[in-house]
Formats: C-alpha cells, sequence, structure tokens
C-alpha cells in the first residue's frame, strides 16, 4: 500500500494500490508514455477512488477512466483549489466513466469539456456551501444526477437556498457547458 501526495493541495491518498504498467513508448518520451493501471484504489479522509485508469501522452493526456468516486465537498474544494467555494458541506459519490483529451497538463477548461465523453451517476447527499462573494447560503442538497456527455438527467434533487426550498426534476442540455464558458 503506497501513499501519494498532491503536491497543491497536501491532501495525502493513502492505502492506495496500482496493478498495471506503464512504457514510456518507442520514442521513450513524454508523448509517447502510457500508464494503464487495470486496478487501483485510494482512500482520502473520507473519500475514496477506485477503479480503472488510462493516460496516453503527458503532453496533452488522453485519458479513460471507468470506476467509482465518494468525497466530502471539503475535500473536493481543497483538491481542486476552488476559492469560490466557501465552507462545503456534504457529500458527493458517483460511478462514472471518462474519456477524453487534455489541452495542457494541470488544467481543464470549456474545450477539454467539449472533447470529453462522461457517463453515469452522481449522488448528492447534504451538500452545502457559500459562493464567494455571494450572501446565499446554499444548503441541504441531495438527490441524484445521471450525465450522458452532454445532458444531465436530475431526479429529485431538493435544496435550499437561504430559507427557499428548492425541488428539481427535469433534464439539462449543454449545462457543464454554460457553466464553464468563461464571462
Amino acid at each position: 500500500e503506497g501513499l501519494f501526495k498532491d503536491k497543491n493541495s497536501n491532501l495525502s491518498f493513502k492505502k492506495t494500490t496500482l496493478k498495471g504498467n506503464i512504457t514510456n513508448g518507442i520514442s521513450k518520451n513524454l508523448k509517447t508514455t502510457k500508464l494503464n493501471l487495470l486496478e487501483f484504489e485510494s482512500k482520502l479522509n473520507s473519500g475514496k477512488l477506485k477503479g480503472k485508469l488510462t493516460i496516453e501522452n503527458f503532453i496533452q493526456p488522453r485519458y479513460k477512466y471507468s470506476g467509482t468516486v465518494g468525497f466530502e465537498l471539503k475535500e473536493l474544494k481543497q483538491l481542486f483549489q476552488w476559492k469560490e467555494v466557501e465552507k462545503p458541506d456534504g457529500r458527493l459519490d458517483a460511478n462514472l466513466e471518462l474519456t477524453g483529451v487534455l489541452g495542457e497538463v494541470g488544467k481543464y477548461d470549456l474545450e477539454d469539456w467539449k472533447n470529453s465523453k462522461i457517463a453515469g451517476k452522481v449522488k448528492l447527499s447534504e451538500i452545502a456551501f457559500y459562493y464567494q462573494n455571494q450572501p446565499q447560503y446554499f444548503s441541504s442538497i441531495s438527490g441524484d444526477l445521471k450525465f450522458n456527455n452532454n445532458s444531465i438527467e436530475v431526479d429529485n434533487l431538493f435544496g435550499k437556498i437561504d430559507e427557499t426550498e428548492l425541488n428539481l426534476n427535469g433534464k439539462f442540455n449543454n449545462l457543464i457547458g454554460y457553466l464553464l464558458e468563461p464571462d
């Protein structure tokens, strides 16, 4: 079992097990490097990752992930350095299939989203947070989301914005693209 520390967030992935292989390819450089994890599992404080992962080309990575994730929102804030999210609480659990290409290592933007495919289910449990520079408190957010590329189906999503209760069911197309679009 191994330990990996994220240098940006200072989070430690503990009890990590990996089964797979890595090669630097025919040209023996980052562009031809391929990591193939047939099985992996790792834990954060209360978070967990488990699945299969392939990454090719470490300059403009092409990735494929299949598995489960579960994290407290405060761990996600720390890991992804979401400066806009304040006082995070609650939990996110998911079963996902992701494929795509990153334009640049360490960066994920609208073009990366457009060039990716996502399918799976996400369960939100008692999510709560303030959004930076906004007075509203988002709380008690619970429900199920189903992703299929650019569509999100919402099943009985309940939550509050301050004292206003919301209950949402339906389907959204291009919501993530809209949210990632620069102002």
